[in-house]
């Protein structure tokens, strides 16, 4: 976050990039300052800059809108005459223009916040920017207080006790994790991918085809791009670029002689986030369709592992078969483009269906699904009429997940306790919080594990602190050592 603790629009050395492109204040439209804080935040006042004079002896009535995710929460009033301009930095040739609030505002972090002004005389004045001043939310910390490090003849369901500290006095959630390495990571899982948004552009001869996002990419996704055109010529499709400079590369591309439609599979991987995509074609372009679909969940190393096209005329379009995937979970998006109008039909195991509104009788349509297991994999489809198509199927590896052996939170895994507060969150005056290892997940007998605990405060910073120093404690062997209180109450002694 900002040291001078500031948000502004526009970005004036905030240390938080604006969402929003324009260069100088937006009147009258909400405009994001942050679409996703870092961390909780307290705002405690605002200031702005106009560069205008207000008439003389005139009085304008302005009034400040602060939204948070959507919802107005803080609006602020302020009256203006000629003799009080202001300005928004501190020490400039303008003086005053701050407004503190009677009491600070949490806004939790994650949250998107925007700034919307308007006034009673809007040709009199012209606002370039404003800053909202607060303070940063700090994140609890956590202590480990037993076992101590390196304790032997443990249980293997322990007591896992540990005390949170909250400057904000906010209360603490609470995340355990327990392994047999201190990287915490000796199981590995696929993370599921996921379709996360989409935009469609069909625009007859548009070059580029320019599409913006609903919202920017979230960084280390992937960004998948088809693209379609009404003649069988190859390479139609120069490039893909965005607005954070993302680097696009081509699959593979499937033209169909006969009636004159192609495709074109493009995609980028580990992107950095933006709004904007722009698909180029060259001079002979016509009845340009493009779908761009952005995924989470796999892998920011190139996850493209197998891909297929083909091309024919029938009522089942299909891309042939890949030969067999090299990782267990793996994203498929199969493509299709088609001559005519009619009904369109997931193939097996397939959702997301997507189709474009025929663009010069040029229809594009894509799907995608998750498979778990290696194998060959196809694009296919059910279309309502005969129609000359092209299709073309895609691969692309899960990200895969290191986890510890166990990894609990609480107010979601049970398990946990506190005194003397024993609801999450847990008051940080609690003397103390345990988890015990519950007997779903007993420990190996004779067995050295690490352990660690974080906490975040969901109603302040919103953003979990660091990791508490590691301990280590060796379970009995079996049929040794004394249960703990916690597993004789679980045994029903």
């Amino acid at each position: 976050m900002a040291a001078n603790q500031i948000l502004s629009l526009p970005a004036v050395s905030a240390g938080i990039s604006v969402v929003s492109s324009a260069t100088a204040w937006n009147y009258g439209t909400a405009v994001d300052i942050s679409a996703s804080l870092p961390v909780g935040i307290s705002i405690i006042g605002l200031q702005f800059q106009n560069t205008d004079t207000p008439v003389a002896d005139i009085t304008q009535e302005v009034l400040f809108d602060i939204t948070v995710s959507g919802t107005t929460k803080i609006q602020i009033p302020y009256s203006l005459r000629a003799d009080t301009l202001v300005g928004f930095f501190q020490g400039s040739a303008y003086s005053g223009g701050t407004v503190f609030l009677p009491e600070p505002f949490k806004v939790s972090g994650g949250s998107a916040v925007a700034v919307k002004v308007t006034d009673d005389v809007t040709a009199a004045l012209t606002y370039n920017g404003v800053k909202i001043l607060y303070t940063e939310d700090t994140p609890p910390t956590v202590a480990l207080t037993t076992p101590t490090d390196v304790a032997t003849g443990q249980s293997t369901t322990p007591d896992l006790i540990f005390t949170g500290t909250d400057i904000d006095s906010d209360e603490i959630r609470y995340k355990v994790q327990i392994d047999t390495v201190n990287t915490f990571d000796s199981i590995s899982s696929f993370a599921t991918p996921a379709k996360v948004q989409e935009k469609v552009v069909s625009d007859d001869d548009a070059n580029p085809a320019s599409a913006t996002m609903d919202t920017a990419f979230v960084a280390g996704n992937m960004v998948f791009v088809q693209a379609c055109w009404g003649t069988s010529t190859a390479n139609i499709v120069s490039g893909v670029t965005d607005g954070a400079g993302n680097t696009y590369t081509k699959i593979q591309e499937q033209n169909e002689v006969g009636t004159g439609i192609s495709i074109s599979t493009w995609y980028a991987y580990n992107v950095l986030a933006t709004t904007t995509v722009n698909v180029a074609f060259n001079d002979l372009a016509n009845n340009c369709s493009v779908i761009i679909r952005e995924f989470s969940g796999t892998t920011t190393t190139d996850p493209l592992d197998k891909s297929a096209k083909t091309s024919g005329s029938s009522t089942s379009p299909s891309s042939g078969d890949t030969v067999a995937t090299t990782v267990a979970t793996e994203l498929v998006v199969g493509s299709m483009a088609k001559y005519v109008a009619g009904t369109n039909t997931l193939g097996t195991g397939y959702g997301n269906l997507t189709a474009t509104g025929g663009i010069g009788s040029k229809y594009l349509i894509i799907e995608d699904k998750v498979v778990t297991s290696t194998g060959v994999q196809v694009g296919d489809f059910t279309i309502g009429t005969t129609s000359a198509w092209v299709a073309a199927v895609s691969t692309f590896k899960a990200k895969v997940l290191l986890n510890p052996i166990i990894n609990k939170v609480s107010g979601t895994d049970a398990g946990f306790t506190g005194t003397a507060d024993n609801t999450d969150p847990y008051a940080s005056t609690n003397t103390s919080n345990t988890y015990t290892v519950q007997a779903g997940d007993i420990l190996t007998a004779s067995t050295t594990y690490y352990w660690r605990v974080a906490g975040i405060d969901p109603l302040g910073s919103n953003t979990y602190g660091a990791w508490s120093t590691t301990r280590s404690f060796t379970t009995a062997a079996a049929g040794g050592g004394t249960p703990t209180v916690s597993t004789m109450l679980m045994m029903g002694v």
